[in-house]
């Protein structure tokens, strides 16, 4: 079995933060204010989905999300806000 790496569909609020360019304490602010989802996992770790984080990084005209479960991204957008 060969060992690979996992493409992971999100970060962690560390990871968001070095992605952004920015402190984890602003991370932890933008998903208070609503400006980033956070997917509840029942602990006070932020997990981010990534293609928050690449819509926030990218201009607007490279960013193609491909949502494969439009489900999941509403019940973490409505726990964001």
């Amino acid at each position: 079995m060969s060992s690979q790496p996992i493409e992971c569909g999100t970060y962690t609020g560390p990871q968001a933060a070095r992605r952004l360019g920015t402190s984890r304490a602003t991370v932890a602010k933008m998903v208070r204010d609503g400006k980033l989802p956070n997917v509840d996992t029942g602990t006070r770790n932020l997990i981010i989905p990534r293609w928050a984080v690449d819509i926030l990084v990218a201009p607007p005209e490279t960013v193609v999300v491909e949502i494969p479960n439009q489900t999941v991204v509403d019940a973490a957008m409505s726990e964001a806000s």
